[in-house]
């Protein structure tokens, strides 16, 4: 069973197109997770107290139609087994109606905040209320490519991290790095296109003061690969399917 809160997108998480920005869907997923692991006694703010924390390390989402400016929607999440080191949580946006708007399965993995490092799901102190997953077949763990041979579609820019980028946990904050994407597609297609489908992985986390080398590579009409590189290897890679009805 899913836990779910009712929200209303606002008009300044929404784009030209008076649609939710893909930031804005993550953020709001974001926010719904940690209110249900608060309603068992599992705030952040416990966590930070016991030196852990989630850390997304995958996002799979699929948008079906985008959520528009001050439109009521009912966010659902659950969390589903782990599997190996990475606790599985399933995300849906639906309308007033039940209409699926969204749908996202993503891989967190647990952190000790003081080391950085990944904790087993044994470790964890209290018990969850596992799922059985429902989006595993429907969203699956999208593949981002490995490589893309060829200059066609590439264009490439810098990013510095700063204040506004940093969430609690001290890093660039999951939905940030949904913005650099957008960033790095061409405006025209995103603008009458849409995304949707966005596979998110991260490898190293970006902090203030750092810089990201951002590349963006077409893999074919409608699909595109970005890359964000520090100075000591890959933040974060990407991979993006354009076709949205916008």
């Amino acid at each position: 069973m899913y836990f779910r809160k009712e929200m209303k997108a606002a008009y300044y998480d929404s784009d030209q197109n008076n649609q939710l920005k893909i930031s804005a869907i993550m953020r709001y997923m974001q926010q719904t997770s940690s209110e249900q692991l608060a309603a068992l006694g599992q705030s952040v703010e416990w966590m930070w107290a016991e030196g852990m924390a989630f850390i997304l390390a995958k996002s799979n989402i699929v948008i079906y139609r985008n959520p528009v400016c001050s439109e009521v929607i009912r966010v659902g999440t659950a969390a589903t087994r782990p599997i190996g080191p990475r606790f599985i949580r399933e995300f849906v946006m639906e309308n007033e109606a039940g209409e699926r708007l969204v749908s996202c399965y993503s891989l967190w993995v647990l952190v000790d905040m003081k080391n950085r490092k990944i904790l087993r799901p044994n470790v964890y102190p209290h018990e969850i209320d596992w799922q059985e997953p429902n989006l595993l077949e429907e969203v699956g763990d999208i593949e981002i490519p490995k490589k893309v041979d060829g200059r066609e579609g590439f264009a490439s820019f810098q990013r510095d991290i700063w204040y506004s980028h940093i969430d609690n946990n001290g890093h660039v904050n999951n939905s940030v790095y949904a913005d650099f994407i957008a960033d790095a597609l061409p405006y025209e297609e995103l603008t009458t296109h849409g995304i949707s489908r966005l596979a998110l992985s991260f490898q190293k986390e970006a902090m203030h003061g750092e810089r990201l080398a951002i590349e963006r590579h077409r893999i074919s009409s409608n699909e595109y690969k970005v890359t964000g590189r520090k100075a000591d290897g890959i933040s974060f890679e990407g991979y993006v399917e354009l076709g949205q009805k916008v």
